[in-house]
């Protein structure tokens, strides 16, 4: 609603608030950061879908764009080619993942 006639800080407040709550999966802060333009929910949720251990589902898979899922699959494969170990586990930062995000996607 808010999106709907332009109130700009009640979808930021709304888009924060998304942001902070744990129960939303990582596919789903991507997908609303897209569609609302929601650059921290971009990041957040392409860090999330990075480093889980699981691969995306068939279902994550018909949802998110070409664009991102290449992202996500390249970043993954660079992140396991420096594990050593089963027991070794190297995580990205939202940090790391919003400069790659700036580098090689096109703005939301």
């Amino acid at each position: 609603m808010s999106d709907l006639y332009e109130f700009q800080a009640i979808r930021d407040l709304a888009l924060k608030k998304i942001l902070k709550k744990n129960d939303v999966r990582p596919s789903e802060k991507l997908r609303i950061g897209r569609r609302f333009s929601g650059r921290s929910l971009i990041v957040n949720g392409l860090t999330g879908l990075i480093n889980r251990k699981e691969t995306l589902t068939a279902n994550e898979l018909k949802k998110l764009s070409s664009t991102d899922i290449a992202f996500i699959i390249a970043r993954r494969e660079k992140l396991r080619s420096f594990v050593t170990s089963e027991e070794e586990i190297i995580r990205l930062t939202e940090k790391d993942v919003a400069t790659a995000y700036n580098q090689s996607l096109p703005d939301p």
